[in-house]
């Protein structure tokens, strides 16, 4: 339970913070429901599928201990595939994703944009 609480703590800021980047002001609040929905939506979805999962995994005639550990067994093994899964979905959306250039980097010269006018720095 400490690890699963730590890995999302860890991973749902930032993935909500990637998720509301290059948002409007005017639609951040619907676009930060949007992403708690799917968030919600993906945790049922995940739990529903090792549910069933597990409630598969007992073969015929096993004792109730070895029916145990074997729905256990395969729940993790589930878990674990859905887990590669997002994985290489996530890199590989990172990969296509083109990098934006940042202001302030070497080469580039600052912009910070006041009103309606642009004031180049450096």
């Amino acid at each position: 339970m400490i690890l699963i609480g730590a890995g999302q703590g860890l991973a749902f800021a930032p993935m909500t913070s990637a998720g509301l980047a290059g948002v409007a002001t005017a639609d951040a609040g619907a676009a930060s429901g949007l992403i708690n929905t799917f968030h919600q939506l993906g945790s049922a979805l995940g739990l529903g599928i090792l549910t069933s999962v597990a409630a598969t995994a007992v073969p015929p005639g096993a004792a109730a201990q070895t029916a145990l550990v074997d729905r256990f067994g395969a729940a993790l093994t589930g878990g674990s595939v859905l887990l590669a899964v997002a994985l290489l979905l996530a890199a590989g959306l990172i990969a296509a994703h083109p990098r934006r250039e940042r202001p302030g980097q070497p080469g580039q010269p600052d912009r910070v944009r006041r009103s309606n006018r642009t004031v180049s720095r450096g």
